[in-house]
């Protein structure tokens, strides 16, 4: 049990964005998860300690808790009502290949869909903002570039023949390359700005474009559609 404890603190956590709050409601009954997400995270220990240890000194997997439920993995539902239709891939260990259904889905959490549809739409509008940004720095700092050679031009004209009013032409052109430094700071820093919500965005969206469900359902004896049907439950106090 030492073993397996400390197996625990170390393992990384094999969830993504996921629904594994570990206490449920089901039926009106209170289901405490917990026991299986050790479990779970204990096995994926295991195994990876397992791959350095000789085969005669193995650490054994401890049996599993709360066998109804399954870890459901899905990218692909629809909703129809109170329930949402899923293409799922379904593994009762870390170490299972994928078995693909389709299924209904009762208690989809919807507002970790929610929250991360509104994610993903916002970066992807920030993205489209980012380039904007981008092209008008590029845009601003050639036009400052431009501008500031010709000042010197201008500059230069009234050294070899003064009081021709080229000194003001420089003077006018100095200040237009100014405005376009101005210009092309404001766009670097909006870009930084929008870098730096991306990034926050990104502990939401993990890089991802689409919602993806992961999370312990338990498969009922019910259908619905004709369809097997999983239940995600309810987070306990909700």
């Amino acid at each position: 049990m030492r073993i397996l404890l400390l197996l625990c603190l170390f393992a990384t956590s094999v969830f993504g964005q996921r629904f594994n709050e570990p206490v449920r409601m089901i039926n009106n009954r209170r289901v405490d998860l917990k026991p299986l997400l050790t479990w779970w995270t204990n096995v994926v220990a295991i195994h990876q300690a397992n791959e350095t240890r000789a085969e005669t000194n193995q650490i054994p997997i401890p049996p599993r808790p709360l066998s109804a439920w399954s870890l459901i993995t899905t990218d692909r539902m629809t909703n129809a009502g109170l329930v949402w239709i899923a293409e799922i891939e379904i593994r009762q260990t870390p170490t299972d290949l994928p078995v693909s259904e389709l299924v209904v889905l009762e208690h989809v959490p919807l507002s970790g869909k929610q929250t991360f549809d509104g994610a993903a739409a916002r970066d992807a509008n920030a993205e489209k903002e980012l380039g904007v940004a981008e092209s008008a720095k590029e845009f601003h700092q050639k036009r400052a570039e431009q501008y500031g050679e010709r000042a010197n031009t201008f500059y230069e004209f009234d050294y070899m023949a003064p009081g021709h009013g080229f000194f003001d032409e420089g003077v006018r052109l100095s200040n237009a390359a100014q405005l376009e430094k101005n210009r092309a700071t404001a766009a670097e820093q909006r870009g930084d700005n929008l870098r730096s919500e991306r990034e926050k965005l990104s502990t939401i969206t993990e890089g991802r474009t689409q919602f993806t469900l992961e999370s312990f359902a338990l498969k009922t004896t019910r259908k619905h559609l004709g369809l097997p049907v999983y239940d995600v439950g309810l987070p306990f106090g909700r």
